[in-house]
């Protein structure tokens, strides 16, 4: 499903790309020798979630995953309430080997399609699904379907606002009133630390699904006037929800480098030596 997904590579050497093991380049020529050696950090990017798709209380037992749409609302009447589930496959496109390391910061990215009538200034909240959430008694697991999920089989139903322990606060943005609507296709993204953190611990849980990150935006203020869409990643023409990690490798691959580079300091000694007793 993620057919885009690009593989970008970072240097702390100018004007040089370096793979994500840091690189060791040694080059003996006319009594010259140039190394260099970087802790390369990978980039990865996911251009399309695995699955997306809304809930809605008002129809508990309908699934949305094939609408272009994703709908958010939080209204006081319980059964107007909507929320949006995204999920990404960390290893699709064969990523898992890239992954090894530790996740130093993140992206994640939603689209603005449009709204539905008359909605205030509000700040809208991503959790994260835990990655020892089974589900059960009903409920689905990390492995819900985007054909099959629905309000009554979701990790966290469209009607309640009690945010379960299961689920963890991995960004907030806000959003401006309908009044100030942004262009269709405007970007919302959040980054930082928990949001890192919590694809670190999923991909270290060793759970099942440990690949796969689930999150769920949620409308924290009351809204009876209208929904709030999102381009949905089956939608022709939108962009479609997007996410990124920076991968540091792990110690060892950098000691391997710096432990390459002292070797082609010893051979350059051993050189220059040789060419002072001629």
């Amino acid at each position: 499903m993620l057919n885009d997904i690009i593989m970008k590579k970072e240097s702390n050497t100018t004007g040089r790309t370096l793979p994500k093991c840091a690189l060791a380049a040694g080059l003996l020529f006319g009594g010259f020798f140039t190394a260099n050696i970087a802790a390369g950090q990978a980039v990865i990017d996911y251009d399309t979630p695995d699955a997306d798709t809304y809930i809605d209380a008002a129809s508990p037992n309908s699934n949305f995953g094939s609408s272009a749409g994703l709908i958010v609302r939080y209204a006081s009447n319980a059964s107007f309430r909507r929320k949006t589930y995204v999920r990404f496959d960390l290893f699709a496109g064969g990523n898992e080997p890239n992954l090894d390391g530790t996740i130093s910061d993140a992206e994640l990215t939603i689209y603005y399609a449009g709204f539905g009538g008359s909605v205030p200034a509000t700040t809208y909240t991503i959790y994260g699904l835990a990655a020892d959430y089974q589900g059960g008694d009903g409920l689905l697991g990390q492995d819900w379907g985007e054909f099959s999920l629905t309000s009554n089989n979701a990790p966290w139903d469209a009607s309640s606002g009690a945010v379960p322990s299961y689920l963890s606060l991995v960004g907030t943005f806000a959003m401006p009133a309908s009044a100030d609507a942004p262009p269709s296709d405007t970007p919302f993204t959040i980054s930082g630390e928990p949001l890192a953190a919590f694809i670190n611990d999923s991909l270290n849980s060793g759970e099942d699904f440990s690949n796969l990150v689930t999150f769920v935006v949620f409308q924290e203020s009351s809204n009876d006037g209208a929904n709030t869409s999102w381009f949905a990643r089956t939608h022709a023409t939108g962009t479609a929800p997007s996410l990124s990690v920076t991968v540091i490798p792990e110690p060892e691959t950098v000691g391997l480098s710096m432990a390459i580079m002292a070797l082609g300091m010893v051979a350059y000694a051993r050189r220059r030596n040789r060419a002072a007793r001629v």
